[in-house]
């Protein structure tokens, strides 16, 4: 699910896809998120969260066909990815990988600054994800 808050003109949307989706409830998710992100055409989005898609492309240690299709689907809404390095966004005992990412429209992409994973020893999470930080 997803929730989205226009914040003083620009888009922020908040998702999570659980890693129990299958693939095709999968893209019913994505389908529903690009029908939210075409509905502000026109305004700078920000869309991050917990996608549950690793690719090498972000640095994950595979890609998935979930991932793919994510690819796919910010391709076509002109998304762009603000991730900056490849810092582990998930740590547990069977692995890390990056399946927390932010993504922008063109314009919006600029304005995030300092984007960055804060590391456990600096501010616990309680999770095996790790908080991400940036500024607009």
């Amino acid at each position: 699910g997803f929730v989205a808050v226009d914040c003083g003109g620009m888009v922020i949307v908040s998702c999570y896809f659980s890693p129990n989706l299958e693939i095709d409830e999968y893209d019913v998710a994505l389908g529903e998120l690009a029908d939210c992100v075409r509905s502000c055409s026109g305004s700078p989005i920000v869309v991050a969260g917990d996608f549950n898609a690793r690719a090498r492309i972000w640095g994950s240690n595979d890609t998935t066909q979930k991932a793919i299709h994510l690819m796919e689907l910010m391709s076509a809404l002109d998304l762009r990815l603000a991730n900056m390095g490849t810092e582990p966004t998930c740590i547990r005992a069977q692995g890390t990988s990056v399946v927390d990412l932010t993504w922008a429209t063109p314009g919006m992409l600029p304005r995030i600054r300092d984007w960055r994973v804060i590391p456990g020893e600096e501010l616990e999470a309680l999770s095996d994800h790790r908080y991400i930080s940036f500024v607009v």
